[in-house]
């Protein structure tokens, strides 16, 4: 996480009263119409080049110093707000950056505007948050501003250094790195945990603990390029469908680790396997692909094509899916 630096200083504020119940943070982000909201990224642990979740997992990386929630692109399209955690006063803001995945648009596109779109909030006792990577445009206040929890500051976005549409939260306390999932405890993933988030958003499965999980699946009509094409589902096939040449089933998944068995599977109206693919996971990734395809041909029959996907660890199910699509 980046400070806001150009911004330190630039608007005065004042104390709040103490509330005598010490921090707590609600949800900051309203998922209830997004399809996919979840945490994919915490912080990390490890106070070496390795890194750590507080879990002790992998769903980190080295340096780490805030929450990445996560939302597809068409969620982000549709828009998802992100919301101030707690009563606070606005420090800065920052908008009217660029957006896109930092792969295309390389480092110098964000040189000391790592963040991208953001916004500062101050809290009673020496709390402070920073809800960075916002849609451009989006932010709904300015420095100086009280806000409530709970209050719209702005929308999810694709700007900063980031891959993939996400809210990246980060707590401070008297300056200090703090992670919400443990409180002010002392570092290392076993440690004890005094959690800063609220009890309703402890519950919430957007705060969750998952592994692995799914990201996206569905039918194409050539192979995804790459993973950014498979999430902005370009090629994508929705309902009834006459691919001319090809079909494709392709899926996304985020946390495989290392000897995980990937399946996945292309039937016909008769349940005749098309294509499949069976592969084992040779190192534990962020996020990964797989897909098989069939060229149409004289052979094929009109009717339901299923698309089948199953991730398993230990010989047990981590993911199961399956689609369909009707073709004439």
């Amino acid at each position: 996480m980046f400070f806001f630096g150009i911004f330190l200083g630039v608007a005065t504020f004042v104390l709040l009263p103490a509330s005598g119940l010490g921090f707590s943070m609600r949800l900051p982000v309203d998922c209830s119409e997004a399809q996919t909201c979840f945490t994919q990224n915490y912080f990390d642990h490890d106070a070496s080049e390795r890194y750590a979740d507080y879990l002790c997992g992998f769903l980190s990386y080295n340096g780490h110093t805030g929450t990445d929630i996560r939302v597809s692109y068409a969620d982000m399209e549709r828009g998802v707000p992100v919301l101030a955690v707690a009563d606070g006063v606005v420090r800065a803001v920052r908008d009217g950056e660029p957006e896109g995945e930092i792969s295309v648009r390389g480092m110098a596109s964000v040189r000391k505007r790592e963040a991208g779109n953001g916004v500062v909030v101050v809290h009673d006792g020496g709390y402070e948050t920073q809800y960075s990577h916002l849609r451009q445009g989006s932010v709904a206040v300015r420095p100086g501003q009280f806000v409530r929890a709970g209050q719209r500051l702005g929308l999810i976005g694709l700007s900063g250094v980031t891959e993939f549409p996400h809210l990246e939260i980060s707590v401070r306390d008297e300056g200090r790195f703090v992670d919400p999932f443990t409180g002010d405890c002392p570092d290392g993933c076993d440690a004890r945990r005094q959690p800063l988030w609220s009890g309703l958003a402890r519950e919430s499965s957007v705060l969750s603990y998952q592994p692995s999980g799914l990201l996206e699946a569905g039918f194409f009509d050539a192979p995804p390029k790459d993973s950014i094409a498979l999430l902005r589902r370009e090629g994508w096939i929705e309902g009834r469908a006459d691919p001319s040449t090809v079909l494709v089933f392709g899926v996304q998944a985020f946390g495989p680790q290392t000897g995980d068995v990937w399946i996945v599977r292309l039937t016909g109206p008769d349940n005749q396997v098309l294509a499949e693919s069976r592969k084992t996971q040779e190192r534990n990734q962020a996020q990964a692909m797989r897909y098989v395809g069939k060229k149409r041909g004289a052979a094929w029959i009109p009717g339901r094509y299923r698309g089948e996907f199953r991730l398993t660890r230990s010989g047990k199910d981590v993911i199961s899916v399956v689609r369909e699509i009707d073709i004439p």
